[in-house]
């Protein structure tokens, strides 16, 4: 019996000891957050499949569907194409374009897909709460941020 004592006693220390390690972030406590650009290199860990036109097709597409399934009331169906386009806007971040050189003007087309990507999720929760006002006026300085884009291109 003093032996299952002993184990048990032994077993009651390990576990407390595990515990307060555990808890004082001894162990686990580097950084939780991933660069994952930084993790993979300095290429993109995504590498967009789909050409750059027929994406902004798509992108086009789906913004005209926005607006037009708003006039409809077709909230749902509005609400999903705006976020087919931030997702596209996504894509985009990682596409190059012939027109678009250098580091200045790439960092800047990043910028704007991902700032497009932000706001198009804003019009995404806007037209879900059925504030067709205000996704209207969201959509517009998305366009404005497209328009922008367009212009490095030419």
């Amino acid at each position: 019996m003093f032996s299952n004592w002993n184990r048990f006693v032994l077993g009651v220390v390990v576990i407390i000891f595990a515990l307060a390690v555990t808890l004082s972030g001894l162990i686990g406590s580097g950084s939780t957050s991933i660069d994952l650009p930084a993790a993979y290199g300095v290429a993109p860990c995504y590498v967009p499949v789909v050409p750059m036109d027929d994406l902004m097709d798509a992108v086009d597409d789906n913004f005209e569907e926005i607006s037009d399934q708003l006039k409809i009331k077709k909230y749902s169906k509005a609400m999903k194409a705006a976020y087919y386009v931030a997702e596209y806007a996504n894509v985009l971040q990682f596409h190059t374009s012939e027109e678009v050189k250098g580091a200045a003007n790439l960092k800047k087309w990043k910028d704007i897909s991902v700032a497009i990507r932000d706001e198009m999720q804003k019009v995404a929760l806007t037209i879900k709460k059925k504030d067709v006002a205000g996704a209207k006026k969201l959509l517009d300085k998305v366009e404005a941020a497209c328009e922008a884009c367009h212009d490095m291109r030419d």
